[in-house]
């Protein structure tokens, strides 16, 4: 994400989803990302956030879980401010847990929903690692976050 294999003004648009959770210099990945994509073309990213100023235990939660710091909608705010970009559209949601559920239910189907969860299950009794890491991150604070997740959609023009 921070050197990608592309030349310059290559793409039509470029759409990121949930990548930038996982790197730490924001700034430069939107660069690449900017670098990559034609003028007048678009870049668009759908990213998480906090709703509201996270405790230090959540942010070490959250840096446990993904390597990486989730910004604040301020943050993102800004990042995407600085961007250069034209034309920008910002559209924030918050997360709600039990309509994610639900929706992603119905995308995937009760079939393999249970299937997945089948595996999952399989795993978190035969492998001690990814029990510790189910454990710690159901455990108490983890979910408290998840009620001050949100995700945003940002969309500029180069």
């Amino acid at each position: 994400m921070l050197d990608l294999p592309f030349e310059a003004d290559r793409f039509d648009a470029v759409i990121v989803e949930s990548v930038l959770a996982f790197v730490e210099d924001k700034p430069r990945a939107i660069r690449e990302c900017i670098r990559v994509t034609r003028p007048g073309s678009y870049v668009g990213l759908n990213e998480s956030f906090w709703t509201s100023e996270p405790t230090p235990k959540m942010v070490e939660l959250a840096k446990e879980s993904v390597g990486s710091s989730i910004p604040t909608e301020a943050t993102w705010q800004t990042l995407w401010e600085a961007s250069g970009l034209r034309d920008r559209t910002v559209s924030l949601r918050r997360v709600e847990t039990r309509s994610e559920i639900r929706d992603r239910l119905g995308w995937v189907g009760r079939r393999w929903a249970l299937r997945g969860f089948g595996r999952l299950l399989r795993l978190f009794l035969t492998n001690s690692t990814l029990r510790q890491s189910i454990k710690k991150f159901f455990g108490g604070t983890s979910m408290d976050a998840m009620h001050e997740i949100g995700y945003g959609l940002f969309v500029g023009r180069k």
